[in-house]
């Protein structure tokens, strides 16, 4: 992992998910797209956009009010509102943040889900030989 700093902010125009992609990949934030869009197209334009890596999202929502991430071996995307009371996205590992893209910090409360990249695997043949 390799820290990012996001290079937009506001509602509609943070661009702090792009960065947390950024630092997971280790990669410019430019090479990097930012979907956010008022609709909530966002995570499926995302999905599309990895493919090209054989990349794809797991997406976990945080139903039961957890704090924690479930897998907390793999670096993740964590959301929830920020001390500026807008949505935000940061970099977990082990339980513990490990990057807040925003210059000023302050990590994100509330956690609405995590989410994790992971290779894309070719679906398998289940086709019967005979």
């Amino acid at each position: 992992m390799k820290p990012v700093f996001q290079t937009k902010f506001g509602k509609l125009e943070g661009n702090c998910f792009s960065a947390c992609i950024a630092s997971i990949l280790e990669c410019s934030i430019e090479e990097i797209p930012c979907f956010l869009e008022p609709k909530g197209t966002w995570y499926q334009k995302y999905k599309k956009w990895l493919v090209q890596y054989n990349l794809d999202f797991v997406a976990i929502s945080n139903w039961e009010g957890e704090t924690k991430p479930y897998c907390p071996d793999v670096y993740c995307i964590v959301s929830g509102m920020s001390p500026r009371n807008l949505m935000h996205s940061v970099v977990f590992l082990k339980t513990e943040m490990v990057h807040d893209p925003h210059p000023e910090g302050g990590g994100v409360k509330d956690i609405t889900d995590w989410i994790y990249i992971v290779p894309k695997y070719p679906r398998l043949n289940h086709e019967k030989k005979e």
